[in-house]
């Protein structure tokens, strides 16, 4: 199991792991996107290029964590991860909670977490959630980490969600293979 952590987390979640493994064919690997030239390049006005608003969204808060990434294209028919994490090229997933166009924010709904979860661990063996545009608490996250570790864990090495506070800093909760 790859130890190396990527992803940032203030509030770190301890669940037991579940579930079956994922099939490890789905998987991209950081050398497949390397030979497919899947990788936008590693410039300014290149390595976000493949994201979607709301990819690019997770990106710049990562990078407020100090942690860059390169968006990764989409593939006909192959399920791609979003980004690698530089300089290291792990891949990650995004996955965001959004209420829709023109309605606000969205009440956080802890199904819909653990499917998204269930999504990110298909593609890729670490993922980030964004609930910022819900009205997501860090209990009602941690309750839906847990959850989710104990149905896809065995398919994951880390995955956090982004959760805004009262204050107005964002924290990370998440959780991590064998801590």
């Amino acid at each position: 199991m790859d130890q190396e952590w990527v992803l940032p987390v203030d509030l770190l979640v301890i669940a037991e792991r579940g579930g079956m493994r994922a099939d490890p064919a789905r998987i991209l690997a950081s050398e497949q996107l390397i030979a497919w030239n899947a990788i936008a390049p590693d410039t300014a006005d290149e390595r976000w290029r493949h994201f979607e608003a709301h990819e690019m969204e997770i990106a710049r808060w990562l990078r407020t964590r100090g942690i860059d990434v390169l968006s990764v294209r989409e593939f006909k028919r192959r399920r791609a991860p979003d980004a690698v994490v530089l300089p290291t090229l792990v891949p990650v997933e995004f996955k965001t909670l959004h209420p829709g166009v023109g309605r606000g924010v969205a009440r956080f709904n802890h199904k819909t977490f653990i499917n998204r979860v269930d999504d990110l661990s298909e593609k890729c063996r670490r993922g980030l959630v964004d609930t910022r545009q819900t009205d997501a608490t860090a209990d009602q996250v941690v309750r839906a980490i847990a959850e989710s570790v104990s149905a896809f864990g065995a398919r994951m090495c880390e995955f956090a969600a982004i959760v805004g506070d009262s204050s107005g800093r964002d924290i990370a909760v998440g959780w991590r293979c064998g801590v």
